[in-house]
């Protein structure tokens, strides 16, 4: 039976150190390494810079999935407010007899707004499975993670779901403002 001794085979320490003073004392732990292990070259590095030097991918990732949400919302929000600018364009007339009739702000905002707020509400519905689901296969990377609750994303669709009301409500208040008058007369 054969035991071999290798003093090195951890291959690094951990030391503290203050930040005063801190180019003696690295010298002075180089000094007391070169003494024990002088076959092998003493190298350091800082903790926060080998983290840093770890997590830039994700940084580097974070921020482009950050921009690049930020531009499909900021579209998203342009094709929306649009799409209901030219719906609500074509139904000119119908909202100026309902408005004739007596038809207040708040009933044409639920009149028009039904349609899309299903339509956002059955896409938040088949998105939320899918992005979860990819939220924790990018978190099982990590030994040590945060639990994400389904209340953030509930929380991100009823976020979506105002957003969209307030698309809908200012720019029926701004239809309903026309004077029917003007509209009904040619007919």
């Amino acid at each position: 039976l054969v035991f071999i001794h290798d003093p090195i085979w951890l291959r690094s320490f951990l030391v503290e150190v203050q930040t005063q003073d801190l180019d003696r004392t690295i010298a002075a732990v180089g000094q007391i390494w070169n003494t024990q292990f002088p076959q092998y070259p003493f190298e350091y590095h800082f903790l926060d810079s080998l983290f840093d030097r770890l997590y830039r991918s994700e940084r580097v990732q974070l921020q482009l999935l950050s921009f690049f949400s930020l531009l499909s919302i900021l579209i998203a929000g342009v094709g929306l407010f649009s799409l209901v600018a030219f719906h609500l364009q074509t139904r000119l007339k119908e909202i100026a007899i309902r408005k004739v009739l007596g038809a207040n702000v708040g009933s044409l905002i639920r009149l028009v707004s039904r349609e899309y707020f299903w339509m956002v509400l059955v896409g938040g519905i088949l998105a939320i499975p899918l992005s979860y689901w990819a939220v924790q296969r990018w978190l099982d990377n990590f030994a040590y993670r945060v639990a994400i609750s389904p209340f953030w994303y509930c929380f991100a669709l009823l976020g979506l779901l105002g957003i969209l009301l307030g698309i809908i409500s200012w720019q029926t208040w701004r239809s309903s403002r026309v004077d029917p008058t003007n509209l009904l007369r040619g007919d």
